[in-house]
């Protein structure tokens, strides 16, 4: 491979993702968009990661437009595919919340599938991210 096709270490990726994009305080008290590492280091814990938050809602908005679809459709005759994967996904939350959770409280299980969904949802995003930037690579090389 050439000087500019290497492959990049994890910690160097993360580095990178968290500079792109920060929207903060800076120092002199004014607020704007990192340009820099350094600078997104300087504005600190506090500081939005603009691209992140936007993947976020979009992977949101996509469940809870994905599964409404599922509802509107749904049947008790003959189900289909999608219907028993969402089914079963629900069933599989619902034991693991009333395995561990032995309250009465109507809002976990719903709270346990957001968030099961959603870690679900953006490590399918970063692998779809991470093959797609190989196969570039490989038409790089």
């Amino acid at each position: 491979m050439s000087a500019g096709n290497e492959l990049i270490a994890s910690s160097d990726y993360i580095k990178h993702h968290l500079q792109n994009l920060t929207y903060g305080q800076f120092p002199d008290g004014h607020w704007g968009l990192a340009h820099s590492a350094a600078e997104a280091k300087e504005m600190g814990f506090m500081a939005l990661h603009l691209d992140t938050l936007g993947v976020s809602f979009l992977l949101g908005a996509m469940f809870l437009f994905f599964f409404y679809r599922v509802g509107q459709r749904m049947t008790t005759d003959t189900p289909s595919g999608t219907q028993n994967f969402i089914e079963s996904i629900i069933d599989f939350i619902d034991e693991n919340v009333r395995g561990s959770f032995n309250g009465k409280n109507p809002l976990v299980p719903p709270l346990a599938l957001t968030v099961f969904i959603w870690i679900v949802l953006m490590m399918l995003w970063t692998w779809c991210l991470l093959i797609g930037y190989h196969m570039w690579l490989n038409k790089l090389a």
